[in-house]
């Protein structure tokens, strides 16, 4: 499998996963946010992730950073490649400079965005409210979010793996 698309596969997985560690977490006895508020725990709640959600988290975090390298290293290699198909390497350069500086732009404010609207729908779904949606669905809402970016990375596989068969000679 090349490089960009293992990256991708890997990416997807890690971020499916990465609130699972948020699973092990005691949030004070099953106590919804609003009767929290109204009567706090006595004792003080630990800020700490429990031996074996650590080690999740941590494992998950190795695999997250080798998935960014893959893919990134392959995204370079197979724009090196079009770069000088197209003989304009400098200008295929400078656009995808000015792309990434957007997405660390954007990136934060949509992550941001995405993360409100989890727990907007966690409250609403605990209030008794109803969601727009329906009910509370199969997974926690925490999930949601990183749903969103496997998503992103399940699209970025197969629309590179669409790439390759139509041009196989850009294999990285």
């Amino acid at each position: 499998m090349p490089l960009l698309r293992c990256g991708a596969a890997l990416g997807a997985a890690v971020a499916a996963l990465m609130p699972l560690p948020s699973l092990f977490v005691d949030t004070g006895g099953g106590a919804t946010d609003a009767q929290q508020a109204r009567d706090p725990p006595s004792q003080p709640q630990s800020l700490l992730l429990p031996p074996a959600a650590l080690a999740l988290w941590l494992a998950l975090m190795c695999v997250k950073a080798a998935a960014q390298a893959a893919a990134f290293t392959g995204a370079m290699i197979r724009v090196n490649v079009a770069g000088r198909r197209a003989g304009g390497l400098g200008g295929i350069n400078g656009v995808g400079q000015t792309l990434a500086s957007l997405a660390r732009g954007l990136g934060p404010a949509a992550a941001g965005a995405g993360w409100g609207l989890a727990v907007w729908w966690r409250q609403g779904v605990q209030a008794g409210g109803r969601p727009a949606a329906g009910g509370g669905g199969l997974l926690p809402t925490q999930f949601a979010p990183f749903l969103a970016v496997a998503a992103v990375a399940v699209v970025i596989y197969w629309w590179y793996g669409k790439a390759e068969a139509e041009d196989p000679e850009e294999g990285a």
